[in-house]
């Protein structure tokens, strides 16, 4: 904790490369993506969409390139609805960490 306090640019880094090197985190390699949308799972209420929202697992972080990409992902898979991950912190660095060190509580309010 005196880590997290003192230097949390560099805890967010040390438990983002952990989590890397376990193969923990959501990666995206666009050259690996697909152009083809199934239609078929396309979910609609009525007229009425429904938002996605999603939270990112320990290690971490809404701001990284893989959660932003399933965002997108999800959004294009069910016809372009609203779709966000809401982050537990300013930036990607407290974000990280907070995974971590933030109670799921504190981190829904």
């Amino acid at each position: 904790m005196d880590r997290l306090l003192s230097d949390p640019q560099g805890m967010s880094h040390a438990i983002h490369s952990w989590a890397e090197a376990q193969g923990l985190l959501i990666d995206f390699d666009s050259s690996k993506e697909s152009s083809s949308i199934p239609v078929a799972i396309k979910r609609r209420l009525g007229e009425s969409v429904v938002p996605v929202v999603m939270a990112h697992g320990m290690g971490d972080s809404c701001f990284n390139d893989g959660m932003q990409h399933i965002n997108q992902h999800v959004s294009d898979l069910l016809g372009g609805v609203y779709s966000t991950c809401i982050p537990t912190g300013k930036d990607r660095h407290e974000d990280t960490t907070n995974g971590y060190f933030l109670n799921m509580d504190a981190s829904v309010d």
